[in-house]
């Protein structure tokens, strides 16, 4: 099982970069595209990182490795989406405020630099791979109450623009309502497969949240991107 999903995640991480570079080189480049690929990117090391990270195959260099990749995907991608809906729904003032910007990536950082000090998670063993578990400590419960704020943002921004639209805006008001949908739906299936699952020992089940999240990545640009 620990082997299929690390297959997954190469391909998950090949797909990802391919996406996002596609979305990079399209004319015109826009603030919304180039979120949209760096968001993939994250995706993309995110998956990488996993595949290293959960393989029977990897040393305790090798996971520690992996988990410090994957750490740069899983903990700045709820603020890139913030970023990415903060343009797409018409708020350029936010894309130009240091103080936001710099707010909104305060806790990844810190995040990745447990993960590069392997402090963060705790890891086991077994047969068909690695798994991990979340610690007790102020940078996780810092993290988790990240993610809430950086969803309640995104809805916040969400539903605030579809307010402003009107009878003559139901195109817009569809990819507004899906983008909703989608990344509800994606947010609760990370929530439980990534945070709940592990916090109650299912530890042999294999990490599948990077998977979700490029699930949300390839579709979503076809909702956010006009072009």
């Amino acid at each position: 099982m620990y082997l299929l999903v690390s297959i997954l995640h190469g391909i998950g991480s090949l797909i990802s970069f391919f996406v996002g570079c596609k979305l990079l080189l399209k004319r015109p480049g826009t603030p919304l595209r180039r979120t949209m690929a760096v968001s993939l990117f994250a995706i993309g090391l995110w998956c990488a990182g996993d595949m290293l990270a959960q393989s029977r195959f990897s040393s305790e260099q090798m996971l520690w490795f992996g988990s410090t990749v994957s750490s740069f995907g899983w903990s700045m991608l709820p603020s890139l989406v913030v970023i990415l809906f903060a343009a797409f729904t018409g708020r350029e003032h936010l894309l130009r405020s240091k103080l936001f910007l710099l707010s909104l990536f305060i806790i990844p950082v810190l995040i990745i630099y447990k993960n590069f000090r392997g402090e963060f998670f705790i890891h086991t063993r077994f047969p068909e791979g690695w798994s991990f578990a979340w610690p007790s400590t102020y940078a996780a419960y810092a993290f988790y109450f990240s993610v809430l704020a950086c969803n309640v943002l995104c809805f916040r921004y969400l539903f605030a623009f579809l307010d402003t639209l009107g009878e003559d805006d139901l195109p817009m008001v569809r990819r507004a309502k899906w983008l909703i949908v989608l990344t509800y739906a994606s947010f609760a299936s990370i929530f439980i497969l990534g945070i709940l699952v592990p916090m109650i020992s299912l530890t042999h089940v294999p990490d599948l949240t990077s998977l979700v999240a490029l699930a949300w990545g390839v579709m979503v640009p076809r909702y956010v991107d006009e072009g």
